[in-house]
Parts: C-alpha cells; sequence; structure tokens
C-alpha cells in the first residue's frame, strides 16, 4: 500500500524511494528552489505535522533546521505505507499602511498629456476611441517586486486612489532571485512565470470596488527581469554578461526608440477593458528597471542640483 501525503491540503499517493519535492511538483505544489534541488539555497523549506518517521534522515544540508522542518529537495521516502502531512512556507497576510510619510509637493499645477482621455462618453487612447462610458474611469498602477507585488487603482479623472492590493510574488517558486527565474524561465520555455502572475493578478483586481472593465490603463514598473517576464519577453540576456534586456539591446540596434513596452489588458491576460494598454515603463540600464525610473521621476531627479543617489532596497538591491 503506497504512502499518503497530504500536503498543502492535497492528497497523493507516493512510493518508497520519491523525493518530496518532486511529488509536490507532480500535483501542483510550488516549490521555491534556486539550486536545482541541490540543497544549497535552503528556500524548499516544508513543515512537517505528521509522519516525520516516513521520511529519510535529515542531511547536513538541513543542520540549521530545528523541529518538524525539512527540505522538501532533501526528504525521500523511506517507507511503503503509512501517511505525511506537510506545508510549504508562505509569507502570511501582508497589509499596506496608508498613512506614511509622502513626497513633499511644490502645490504648482503639472501639465499631462494622459494617454487614456473622454470626451463625453467616448473613451480615447492617444485620441483613438476605444469604448463608450458613461461612468467613472480607472487606471491602475503596478509595481512588479521580486518578492512582493503592489497594485494601486485610481480615478484617471480626479486622480484619487481608490483601493490598493498587495500578495507575495507567486513566482518564487522559480528561485527568490532574478538570476534563478530567468533560468527557470529559459529551462520551462517561458511564459509559466507569466501566466502564474496573471491569475493572482486577476484575483486582486476582480476584488477591487469597481468595474474591471472600466479599467482602461495599467502602468508597470518592476526590475528589468520582473517587467519583461510580465510582457513575455526572452529574459536570458538579462543572464549573460553584459546583462542587457533585449529592449535594451534592441534599441542599441536602431530597432526602437525606447526601452518601453505596451500591450493591451486582453494579451496581458488581465480581466480588465480588453483593449485598456498596458505600459511597462522604460528601464534604465542592466537590472536597473522600470522601478527605478519611476522613482527617478517621482522625486524629478532630472531637475535636481545636487549629487543624489537613490537605493532601492529589496530582493536585489541597486
Amino acid at each position: 500500500m503506497p504512502v499518503l501525503l497530504t500536503i498543502n491540503g492535497i492528497q497523493t499517493q507516493v512510493r518508497e524511494g520519491s523525493l518530496l519535492f518532486d511529488q509536490a511538483e507532480r500535483v501542483g505544489v510550488r516549490v521555491p528552489t534556486s539550486c536545482q534541488k541541490s540543497g544549497k539555497c535552503k528556500e524548499c523549506v516544508v513543515e512537517v505535522n505528521g509522519g516525520m518517521e516516513l521520511l529519510s534522515p535529515p542531511t547536513e544540508a538541513e543542520r540549521h533546521l530545528k523541529g518538524n522542518f525539512r527540505l522538501a529537495c532533501q526528504c525521500r521516502i523511506i517507507a511503503d505505507q503509512g501517511q505525511i502531512r506537510c506545508h510549504t512556507m508562505r509569507r502570511g497576510q501582508m497589509h499596506i499602511e496608508r498613512h506614511a510619510l509622502g513626497l513633499p509637493t511644490s502645490g504648482k499645477p503639472i501639465p499631462l498629456d494622459p494617454c487614456v482621455s473622454r470626451d463625453g462618453d467616448r473613451i480615447l487612447i492617444d485620441g483613438m476611441e476605444i469604448d463608450r462610458c458613461g461612468g467613472p474611469i480607472h487606471g491602475i498602477a503596478l509595481d512588479l517586486g521580486t518578492t512582493t507585488v503592489v497594485l494601486r487603482l485610481f480615478d484617471l479623472e480626479t486622480g484619487e486612489m481608490i483601493a490598493d492590493a498587495s500578495f507575495e510574488n507567486p513566482q518564487r517558486f522559480g528561485g527568490s532571485d532574478v538570476m534563478s527565474r530567468i533560468r527557470y524561465d529559459t529551462e520551462h520555455g517561458g511564459k509559466l512565470l507569466m501566466r502564474t502572475l496573471a491569475g493572482y493578478l486577476s484575483h486582486a483586481i476582480e476584488a477591487f470596488p469597481v468595474d474591471p472593465r472600466s479599467i482602461y490603463e495599467v502602468v508597470v514598473v518592476g526590475n528589468s527581469t520582473m517587467r519583461d517576464l510580465f510582457f513575455r519577453q526572452n529574459v536570458y540576456s538579462i543572464g549573460q554578461h553584459p546583462y542587457r534586456s533585449i529592449t535594451e539591446i534592441e534599441m542599441m540596434q536602431g530597432k526602437r526608440s525606447s526601452t518601453s513596452l505596451s500591450d493591451t489588458g486582453r494579451r496581458c491576460l488581465l480581466p480588465i477593458h480588453p483593449r485598456a494598454r498596458v505600459w511597462g515603463a522604460p528601464i534604465i540600464s542592466g537590472h536597473v528597471g522600470a522601478d527605478a525610473a519611476a522613482c527617478m521621476l517621482a522625486v524629478d531627479l532630472a531637475h535636481e542640483q545636487r549629487l543624489v543617489a537613490i537605493m532601492d532596497i529589496g530582493t536585489n538591491t541597486e
């Protein structure tokens, strides 16, 4: 009788000698790893709530773990019957504090040239009618962090922030850092990381207190890898010296005038207006991406007279 494995609430039968990591992946549980299951990255931690005696003894790579914690890539089933119960480690619920230190403002009016505008009930993108809507029109600011994803919903006419959401980047199963994500995306033929993220984004957008089809614009920022993965770009070149996005290479070759990217809501698999514009802000260079560019824009660095350094301290620090 095979061993009954329950991981993250999903049950499956496993055979003696099989690797816990492989069995988790077989039933669709994405276990993070950046070391190709060698035990070096220490990311594939699981908590075993029952059946520890049915697993192989801890290896040298697991010496740092105490109690019922194991590395999934180091555990093999050593029995032919019994039950194992375990779950992967996930971050708890995150909340964004609304009352925080804001940027100083000059109070001067800023001339705007928006992509999305309206003429009566006609909704225009770059002057071309895409829809008719008599109600409010909305946009989303999306920050794709390697570890955390943050969305903010705005009224495009008043500038009021209506709602926000955040969640752990579900692409973590491809590794905790950008180089691991690049390797995973390259080895698995692309698109899987993007589709996984799109599913989580869709859930967050549908929970907003507005009709998703009233969302006509999304501005996407993130480091070069996160942004390019979202737009289904080949990220192989970012992981190889001299570490350049395909958009940066094409701009240097004269094939494009900017490293920015643009697509539609439908092609980005988002439950917004299908013809909405989804725009990826331009990157700076190499791994210094669109999030750094957005930061420079927010503090008006182009007109700063002093010598100023901007640091983005996250999973990867630029």
